[in-house]
């Protein structure tokens, strides 16, 4: 479902349910793009002046699963575990073409130069857990090196030619999480920071200031 908050007042949107599991949004050109996972499509609304938002085109990602959206120039990326592939969509035309990875990928990072994408598992079959980040260059939609990062790398955060990459490890319910830093010019791991399993640690980033931080269990971390 999606809400409008403007004044701390918060508003249902009249276009609810928006679909199957609301995975992730991105904003680009007074023009909202919602991917749903289990609906499997991408959602298209004008941003109004007053805020408010009207369906324009609804795109379907064909059973995909798909997960997080970044949009670049005027490309729509999409990462997708069922097909283990990377939606590509041109927003003008709203063609459609894909990029294969080798396993499912999650978190998505830019440049501007290169794409970045997570590999969390192998295969959504065995649920293995994946340990690379795909470096795809995006005028050619190329793989050009495989980043070696701890296992089930999430999100990706990028900043100062760094890549901050959220990960996990243990049994469902007693995960440990792991920060890694990654320097995209040399294509290693130059920090990890194992934070343990005391304290519940999000997949989230964000950048404020200069600084990075990492969601947790009590809000964000730096």
């Amino acid at each position: 479902a999606l809400w409008m908050i403007s004044d701390s007042l918060a508003t249902e949107s009249l276009h609810n349910p928006t679909g199957d599991t609301g995975q992730s949004m991105a904003i680009h050109n007074n023009k909202l793009y919602l991917v749903n996972n289990g609906s499997s499509n991408l959602i298209i609304y004008s941003i109004e002046n007053d805020g408010t938002i009207s369906q324009s085109s609804v795109i379907d990602l064909n059973s995909s699963s798909p997960r997080e959206i970044i949009i670049v120039n005027n490309t729509a990326y999409i990462s997708q575990w069922a097909s283990k592939s990377i939606a590509a969509i041109n927003l003008t035309s709203l063609a459609v073409n894909q990029i294969a990875v080798p396993g499912c990928p999650e978190g998505l990072a830019t440049d501007g130069e290169y794409l970045y994408a997570a590999i969390k598992y192998e295969d959504i079959a065995s649920y293995v857990a994946g340990n690379t980040i795909e470096k795809i260059e995006l005028s050619t939609s190329t793989i050009v090196q495989s980043i070696t990062v701890s296992n089930n790398p999430d999100k990706i955060l990028f900043h100062n030619s760094y890549l901050y990459v959220s990960s996990q490890y243990g049994d469902w319910g007693a995960y440990s999480y792991i920060t890694d830093k990654v320097d995209i010019n040399s294509g290693s791991v130059v920090a990890t920071k194992d934070h343990g399993g005391d304290v519940s640690f999000g997949s989230d980033f964000a950048l404020y200031n200069g600084n990075v931080y990492r969601s947790y269990q009590n809000g964000i971390i730096s």
